[in-house]
């Protein structure tokens, strides 16, 4: 698996650097394991309940999931990208992903197909292919980004190309309970439970 890290450099809005100021610390980074990967990695999120479950949106429309506790600390060399489940829904690759704190199993993705997809990973029994559970289909372009709520564990959020927020329950319908136009600027489409 391999995925970028970007340090911000101490430079104010027009880009030039600030005078005077020592670079900020760097933090400490190490790789506890290695798990093989086909093409690059856009997001990827470990469940809350098992830690070792880990999910991945990539540049293709499946999302896969890994558990790191079957595998070695570094695979061995070749070694093809192998996920333990494939979940299948999209059309196309995406950034959003969220695991639920509160359903475990519960994985919600979005993508550039304009869909959210849910999947219960609990509920796989020996099959290394899942089908959604459900699709959420009413943003007009891009989900970028896709979050539950930290205290209803049947509410979560999204936000797209569209500029607009939606609020999902999943005891209604497959529509939003609420939609929003949040604003039209390009800086701001992450979801975030904290």
């Amino acid at each position: 698996m391999i995925s970028a890290v970007q340090f911000l450099s101490p430079t104010h809005i027009t880009g030039e650097p600030l005078l005077n100021s020592p670079p900020p610390p760097v933090p400490n980074i190490w790789i506890e394991q290695r798990i093989s990967h086909e093409g690059e990695v856009n997001r990827a999120r470990h469940m809350p309940q098992k830690p070792s479950l880990i999910a991945t949106k990539s540049c293709g429309p499946e999302v896969h999931v890994f558990d790191s506790g079957k595998r070695p600390m570094i695979p061995p060399d070749g070694e093809p990208c192998r996920p333990d489940f494939v979940l299948k829904g999209h059309l196309t690759e995406g950034y959003g992903l969220a695991w639920s704190s509160m359903k475990e199993g519960y994985l919600l993705s979005g993508s550039y197909d304009s869909k959210i997809c849910l999947w219960d990973v609990g509920s796989v029994t020996n099959e290394k292919v899942l089908d959604t559970k459900e699709v959420f289909e009413a943003h007009e372009a891009a989900v970028e980004d896709v979050d539950w709520h930290f205290e209803n564990e049947n509410l979560f959020g999204s936000v797209g190309d569209d500029h607009r927020l939606m609020l999902w329950d999943l005891r209604s319908s497959r529509k939003p309970e609420q939609s929003v136009l949040a604003h039209r600027d390009e800086s701001h489409r992450t979801c975030t439970s904290g």
